[in-house]
């Protein structure tokens, strides 16, 4: 009997402990075969696309669709992994996106430009992107990635022709009044409205960047080293103006930039504390040193036979230059509610180019065998006017910040960090005597480049409180302070007081609602003309007094911000939010210490230039609604409100009946902006295999001009003497795409898109002829411009794609 018990137990025993083996063997899940294989995904899309209306070169500015007729799309998408059980993590993305061919290069209505396309190659992939990437997760990897960025500008307007760095004059227009020889000018020519004019011609002025990047990085326990080579390269052309007898000439500045850069990096991290250390190398080439643009026109006969005077101009570009930085990251967990973090960086900026002459102006020096022009008397043995043959700039960096952290109590936490920022430049010393306000002047001003270093220090202070728990309601508080002082600055020494106050809370179970405020206070002297000072004596403007530098002024500022978010457990959500700041900037009257003794020398009198005030106000509401699992919909609306008031010095030059109005700066120009933008999108989808997409988007915007000489009568005789206000700047913008994507198999998809887009802009400042009279019939010339009109575009685009997974 004894024995069958034990037996019987045995079993039992047996029983219990094999059963739930068993249970767990039959539990494992049976992974499907289609989980159980290598990631592979092969996806290709092919489309093309109409685009036509009016001015597709500004439609397609930053989109790189600037050309009127039929696009090519191309796109793909390749991608290998491992599968997700077998160990092995290894991977494999290549990848194509925005791959498009323009057919066409008209960019804008009866105008086709050939050297445009040539020079940016815009009909290639604008904004095409490759990326490839691979390498085994967690141990090595390594990328190369290629983008491109075009920008179509302008269609301006000018005299000269550029082909590299040489201008030419255009239909043999000879310079100066017909110069033939190195030294000598011809009779000055007598231009008009009717002779001028017929010398300028339309160029499209715009750039393309390419940027390639190839990148490394192999992982060691804790240790990642991670090397990456940049490349860039931007051509085209850029609108610029050279000043000239009757104002700011246009032309088109040639580009053709290369920039490399080169990162090496060490990193560790583990839960508690992360290192970084890197060092970073950086070159940037200007293949072009200027452009040399010869004078067309000169003011009177007088210039034909006193000096100086110069036959072509040189308009320098960006000199090349090179920077090296060490940068360390350090951050570590001492408690568990408590960091210190540390950043830092060093560095040293180099431009070592030689000066290039700028004047050309011939035989000006006593050194060049010429004593009768005596008026540039600092040119060296190279015809530069400067007392080096190279500025030798170079800039010291070094950054920092430290930033400590920590759970002060119970619902409250703490942060404080202190950084710096400095800055020491050195360059020699640039002078060069000018011919006065024209290239025909006999009066000789002085003009400089000069270095601006800093060092600006910051100490902040910042508290969270957990006030209300329950409700989540926390308040936050904090302090900032900087220390700034500058060379060569209209203000040497700041000072800035920052306080910041934050409020946010549940409102019931389903709004958050927040409510910040912030205030700055900047204090500091600004001195008028200390960075031409510094150097030496002379006129530090051609025209007029400096202006203050508003950014470096003493300023006073507030802000409110207040922002409500509505999100219940339903198929409607939203916000709302608002945002108003006013800055206040202060100028000294007159600052006597920094005005020069000698005779001769500039003064300041009545009131700094500059933005004395601005003002922002933004508000707008956004929605979201789902009124079906099929059906999505957004709405959104802003306002925005922009005011500067500007004011200037004024002498009340133009006082001829009137009297000089208070004490606060005569000139005044008053600038108004307000801007409404809304919007509206849905997704809608309508079948298993249809989805529905539209999206619309409107802005309306209007700016104001207001300007006061400063000249008070009793009864306005003349236009100076009172207020003028100019025409109102209205603009429109609309944009509306709908696209349709039907499924047309497993791996098959079709899309088709229609878009229409639109851009209305009333400036009176768009003057599309480039020489404009002073009368309405009169032939004399009031003033040169660029030549264009308003940016306005009228765009409709149709297309269709194809998206087939292989």
């Amino acid at each position: 009997m004894t024995h069958k018990l034990s037996i019987s137990a045995l079993a039992l025993l047996s029983t219990a402990m094999v059963s739930p083996l068993a249970l767990a063997q039959d539990a494992v899940p049976q992974i499907p075969p289609e989980l159980n294989q290598p990631v592979v995904f092969n996806e290709i899309s092919i489309g093309v696309q109409y685009s036509g209306g009016h001015n597709t070169g500004q439609y397609g500015r930053y989109n790189g669709f600037n050309a009127k007729g039929m696009d090519i799309l191309l796109g793909f998408d390749m991608e290998r992994r491992d599968a997700w059980n077998s160990g092995g993590t290894h991977y494999f993305e290549f990848s194509g996106r925005n791959l498009d061919f323009q057919t066409q290069n008209t960019v804008a209505t009866g105008f086709r430009d050939k050297a445009f396309e040539n020079n940016t190659m815009s009909n290639f992939g604008p904004e095409a992107e490759i990326n490839l990437a691979f390498g085994h997760q967690g141990s090595w990897g390594i990328t190369a990635d290629y983008d491109a960025t075009t920008y179509t500008g302008n269609i301006i307007s000018s005299l000269w022709t550029t082909s590299g760095a040489l201008g030419t004059l255009n239909n043999g227009l000879l310079p100066y009044g017909g110069a033939t020889g190195a030294t000598t000018k011809g009779a000055v020519t007598a231009f008009t409205t009717t002779t001028l004019g017929p010398n300028f011609r339309q160029f499209e002025t715009g750039t393309r960047r390419d940027k390639v990047d190839i990148g490394g990085k192999y992982q060691l326990d804790e240790w990642t080293f991670a090397t990456n080579i940049q490349h860039e390269h931007k051509q085209g052309s850029l609108e610029e103006s050279l000043r000239e007898t009757y104002g700011g000439m246009a032309f088109t500045l040639p580009v053709d930039f290369d920039t490399d850069r080169f990162d090496l990096s060490a990193s560790y991290i583990d839960p508690d504390f992360q290192a970084l250390i890197q060092y970073t190398y950086s070159h940037f080439a200007d293949n072009y040193s200027g452009v040399t643009l010869p004078y067309p026109v000169s003011i009177s006969a007088l210039s034909a036979s006193s000096g100086p005077y110069a036959q072509a101009g040189l308009y320098s570009t960006p000199p090349s230059n090179s920077a090296h930085y060490i940068t360390a990251m350090l951050s570590d967990k001492l408690a568990p509610q408590t960091r210190l973090v540390f950043n830092g960086r060093i560095g040293v900026e180099l431009q070592d180019s030689t000066f290039l002459a700028n004047s050309a102006d011939p035989g000006l020096s006593s050194t060049l065998g010429n004593p009768t022009y005596t008026w540039f008397k600092n040119l060296n043995s190279l015809n530069q006017g400067t007392s080096a043959t190279s500025p030798n700039a170079r800039a010291y960096i070094y950054q920092g910040n430290l930033t400590f952290s920590t759970e002060l109590a119970e619902h409250l936490t703490g942060r404080a960090s202190y950084s710096i920022d400095g800055r020491d430049v050195h360059i020699n010393q640039y002078q060069v005597w000018i011919g006065g306000s024209s290239p025909d002047a006999t009066a000789n001003t002085a003009v400089y480049v000069v270095p601006q270093g800093w060092v600006k220090q910051n100490g902040s202070v910042e508290l969270d409180y957990l006030v209300l728990p329950e409700s989540s309601t926390k308040v936050t508080a904090s302090y900032n302070f900087n220390n700034t002082n500058r060379t060569n600055a209209q203000v040497k020494h700041s000072v800035t007081h920052s306080f910041g106050l934050n409020v946010s809370s549940m409102l019931g179970k389903e709004i958050l609602a927040r409510v910040s405020y912030a205030h700055d206070n900047r204090s500091g002297v600004l001195h008028y003309g200390t960075a031409w000072g510094n150097l030496e004596q002379g006129m530090p403007e051609e025209d007029g007094t400096p202006s203050g530098a508003y950014y470096q002024a003493p300023m006073t500022a507030d802000s409110v911000t207040v922002r409500a978010d509505y999100a219940p457990e339903s198929d409607l959500s939203g916000g709302v939010f608002a945002k108003f700041s006013n800055n206040r900037y202060h100028y000294p009257s007159v600052d006597s210490a920094a005005t020069p003794t000698n005779s001769g020398d500039w003064t300041v009198v009545g009131h700094g230039e500059g933005i004395t005030h601005n003002s922002s106000l933004t508000i707008g509401p956004d929605v979201n609604y789902r009124p079906s699992n099929a059906v999505t919909l957004h709405a959104y609306y802003s306002y925005e409100r922009i005011y500067f008031d500007n004011r200037g010095n004024g002498n009340c030059a133009e006082n001829v009946t009137g009297l000089c109005a208070g004490s606060i700066g005569y000139y005044q120009n008053n600038y108004t902006s307000s801007m409404h933008t809304a919007g509206f999108s849905g997704d809608w989808k309508a079948t298993d295999k249809l989805k529905l997409t539209g999206e619309y988007n409107m802005s309306v915007g209007s700016v104001l001009f207001g300007q006061f000489n400063g000249v008070t009568v009793p009864t306005v005789t003349t236009s100076y003497q009172n207020v003028t206000s100019y025409p109102d700047v209205n603009s429109r913008m609309d944009d509306i795409t709908v696209t349709a994507i039907y499924q047309l198999s497993d791996n098959v998809e079709a899309s088709l898109m229609y878009r229409y887009s639109m851009f209305n802009n009333n400036d009176w400042q768009y003057v599309a002829a480039p020489v404009i009279a002073t009368t309405n019939t009169g032939t004399a010339i009031s003033i040169v411009n660029a030549g264009y009109g308003a940016p306005n575009y009228n765009v409709s685009t149709a297309g269709m794609m194809l998206k087939v997974r292989l």
